[in-house]
């Protein structure tokens, strides 16, 4: 089998919010009943690169499908100053079996996506039903992608206040 890569744009084509979230929902239930395993992440400094580089990896085993997965990040504060992300990741994913890779997958896009998607989540399980205020902290590339996850399908009622926060002002849209 040849693994298969997946870029940002392919994993933006690939999920509407609505699945990711249902998706994410469904991991959440089999994490909660022992068919997912996740290790404690750990983060490496990078001695070789400027001050404050690290690298966090992170690795997880889906004992029902026979999966295992590591997602390498990769946190670059400098680069912040180059009008580059400070974190990148990627994703590898395998075969619990034959321990062969299956993908490779860009952790952008699915990053965004998983943290959007977990908000919506915890703000659908949490929020007092009926709630018309919702507040959103940060405004970086996930929290304006919870921002626009939360306008469009937070629950049934609209939401007629968003209050968003972040230490970058200029980047929160209304």
């Amino acid at each position: 089998m040849t693994t298969r890569l997946l870029t940002s744009s392919d994993c933006w084509s690939l999920f509407s919010t609505d699945e990711f979230t249902h998706e994410l929902e469904m991991t959440l239930v089999q994490y909660a009943n022992g068919g997912i395993m996740e290790a404690p992440p750990q983060r490496v400094m990078l001695d070789s690169a400027p001050q404050g580089a690290a690298i966090v990896p992170m690795t997880a085993t889906d004992i029902t499908k026979g999966l295992f997965c590591t997602k390498v990040l990769v946190d670059h504060p400098q680069n912040r100053a180059k009008g580059l992300p400070a974190q990148r990741s990627t994703i590898a994913l395998f075969s619990s079996q034959t321990g062969e890779c299956l993908g490779l997958i860009d952790g952008y896009a699915l990053t965004q996506l998983r943290t959007a998607s977990m908000t919506l989540l915890a703000t659908r399980t949490l929020a007092n039903r009926g709630a018309q205020t919702l507040g959103i902290i940060g405004a970086g590339a996930a929290g304006t992608q919870t921002r626009n996850y939360a306008v469009q399908s937070v629950g049934t009622e609209p939401i007629a206040h968003l209050e968003q926060k972040s230490r970058t002002r200029h980047r929160i849209r209304t």
